[in-house]
């Protein structure tokens, strides 16, 4: 159950991830903090589909999404500390953060 529902989220959180990843490399005034954060999770979460299309256990992809919703943390407090940060960016960031908590809540 958990695997399979893993293999159906991570996709569309690795597109929301890749959204806001693209949004602040584009935008102006984005803080290099939030910058980093983005690109570590938009690695991570790539990463995190690959190994959950294969990987069987449980308790490895509820570690793994445990770890993306960390690093959603992360880069919802880098935007939280950027202040005047593009509306549209504040939205991906807070979209694919959303996406992670909801899979995590789901899987626990």
């Amino acid at each position: 159950m958990q695997t399979q529902l893993a293999k159906q989220q991570l996709p569309q959180i690795d597109q929301h991830v890749r959204n806001a990843a693209q949004l602040c490399q584009t935008s102006d005034n984005v803080p290099d903090a939030l910058r980093e954060c983005i690109g570590e999770l938009e690695r991570e979460t790539g990463e995190a589909a690959a190994m959950v299309a294969g990987e069987q256990d449980d308790q490895r992809i509820l570690d793994c999404v445990d770890h993306l919703e960390e690093l959603g943390d992360r880069a919802m407090q880098a935007c939280r500390q950027a202040g005047n940060l593009d509306t549209q960016v504040q939205k991906a960031v807070q979209t694919a953060h959303g996406a992670i908590s909801e899979l995590k809540h789901r899987l626990h």
